[in-house]
């Protein structure tokens, strides 16, 4: 996947660390994955590296490097695990916001593209833009549910029961 005889590559290999785990934990902004070691990145670590109690230098020291593998991997069996609950406390997903349950629930979505004629490919983001509130409003109306394109718990409920039954990839 990382070509790390690329100098670029590294530093995109950490943005994509830190994008990861940014899905699992609050605080952390979504950074992009282009292998500039810009402002943004800078912040990204600078902030990691305060949520855990590393000195908050921006740099990616070693240290540094191993913590984020390890909420990395972490992060990754969270977000591959299959869900079916939710907290009740943060339904309803609604436009215009961004958290790991909209990632969460894109990567659902994505998955009934099959079955369901309509749903568009979403970019999985985890920001509930206008294309995740249509396909929300498209998988209602497949299952018989009000088409409000919000998704509260019935939506959130039918759509995990659905997701956890589907056949697995190998």
């Amino acid at each position: 996947m990382y070509d790390i005889s690329n100098p670029a590559e590294p530093l995109r290999l950490l943005q994509g660390y830190l994008l990861e785990i940014s899905y699992a934990e609050e605080g952390l902004p979504h950074l992009a994955v282009d292998g500039v070691a810009g402002e943004e990145t800078t912040e990204a670590i600078r902030l990691f590296q305060e949520k855990n109690g590393l000195p908050p230098t921006g740099e990616a020291d070693p240290i540094t490097w191993e913590t984020v593998f390890r909420h990395h991997e972490y992060a990754l069996l969270l977000r591959t695990a299959d869900p079916t609950l939710v907290p009740v406390h943060v339904l309803p997903l609604l436009p215009r916001t961004a958290s790991s349950e909209v990632y969460l629930l894109q990567t659902m979505l994505n998955a009934m593209r099959p079955k369901y004629e309509g749903i568009p490919l979403l970019i999985q983001n985890g920001s509930y833009d206008l294309a995740t509130e249509n396909a929300v409003r498209i998988y209602q109306g497949h299952r018989l549910l009000p088409a409000s394109g919000i998704t509260d718990l019935a939506t959130w409920e039918a759509l995990a029961e659905e997701y956890g039954r589907r056949p697995k990839e190998d």
